[in-house]
């Protein structure tokens, strides 16, 4: 007998990344994922002759859903990988000429230290869209990528809770998206941004993120406790800090956890990546808040230097006082081989505190 659903039931749960608190339960129904690969679909003008690349678990939304999922909905290929190397990668594209491409920002990273390192050179013509997501990435990554494949990077803003918020439009030919934007509003999705006290922030002002959706999860499974935190009535709490520009360009500035506070400062880790990772020497870099007793939080950088490069604490911290304001510069820095990566290609910040 046919089994009878309905479009609120639940099609799957699926996991959220645990990066920096454990993971929840992402309940996920039937009409949720529908309309949110249709939306996807329309925004990237996805076709039957395109070709997707998916290196990404699939145990994850950005890999199940995003680089899988939105493709067979519009009855395009995926060429998948049994796990991101970035020489597979880049030998997949160039020989099946795939067309586009998401991922986080660390695979990128690799893809380029491969070519740093060998020489070599990849034709990457075919590829139509390349775009980032699940943590910032660098400016100086995208401007490097840019350089040597000649294809943009551009910031895809993702949720497991919510799938598409903002996007770009692919539809569209040469819609200038500023850089660093993540999109505009993708229909059947709104977004707030307020302040501390509740109050919506003026365009360019950064303050908490909230939306509500058609392609809303209606909670985490089997834990009513977190559902109610991450509610406002219908509004989702997404946890993240942004502002939009005064011609409805949405940009992501970073985790509301991902702040450091000390003596009374919030300070965005990512603005301190962004430049350390600007130094030559750095291959990857990871800001965290450090307990301390009289400021409550300081600022502590870990680094991963490039192979054959070298960098001292006090030069990494020299540089940042050229630049940052005082209290923002890292007060600690501590050196590593690299930095702790969850398989969904996430640094694990909870771990290097």
């Amino acid at each position: 007998l046919p089994l009878a659903r309905d479009a609120r039931d639940m099609a799957l749960v699926i996991h959220t990344s645990g990066t920096t608190a454990r993971p929840k339960g992402v309940v996920a129904t039937d009409r949720m994922e529908v309309l949110s690969a249709q939306a996807l679909h329309r925004r990237w003008a996805i076709s039957p002759a395109d070709i997707s690349v998916c290196a990404l678990p699939l145990s994850y939304t950005f890999g199940l859903f995003t680089a899988s999922y939105v493709a067979l909905t519009a009855g395009a290929t995926i060429l998948l990988l049994p796990r991101f190397h970035p020489v597979h990668v880049l030998e997949a594209i160039e020989r099946h000429g795939a067309t586009y491409m998401v991922g986080v920002p660390t695979m990128y990273a690799m893809m380029l230290e491969h070519v740093r390192q060998t020489g070599r050179r990849y034709d990457l013509s075919s590829m139509r869209l390349m775009a980032a997501s699940g943590a910032p990435i660098a400016t100086r990554t995208k401007e490097e990528f840019e350089q040597v494949f000649g294809r943009r990077l551009r910031d895809y803003y993702a949720l497991s809770e919510c799938t598409p918020i903002f996007s770009f439009d692919l539809g569209r030919a040469g819609e200038p998206v500023p850089l660093g934007a993540v999109g505009s509003l993708v229909p059947g999705a709104e977004a707030r941004i307020i302040d501390d006290a509740g109050r919506a922030v003026a365009a360019g002002e950064t303050g908490a993120l909230s939306v509500r959706s058609e392609r809303l999860m209606p909670g985490y499974f089997e834990d009513p406790e977190r559902t109610a935190a991450a509610f406002d009535g219908a509004w989702f709490k997404t946890g993240d800090l942004a502002y939009r520009d005064e011609q409805g360009w949405y940009f992501i500035v970073g985790r509301d956890r991902d702040q450091v506070i000390s003596g009374g400062h919030k300070i965005a880790s990512t603005e301190v990546e962004g430049l350390i990772a600007r130094m030559e020497a750095v291959a990857g870099v990871a800001v965290v808040g450090s307990p301390d007793p009289v400021l409550g939080e300081i600022v502590k950088a870990v680094v991963v230097l490039k192979s054959g490069r070298q960098a001292s604490a006090e030069e990494i911290i020299g540089f940042c006082q050229q630049h940052l304001a005082a209290y923002k510069v890292p007060k600690r820095i501590e050196f590593r081989q690299s930095l702790p990566i969850s398989p969904a290609g996430k640094v694990l910040k909870r771990e290097l505190v």
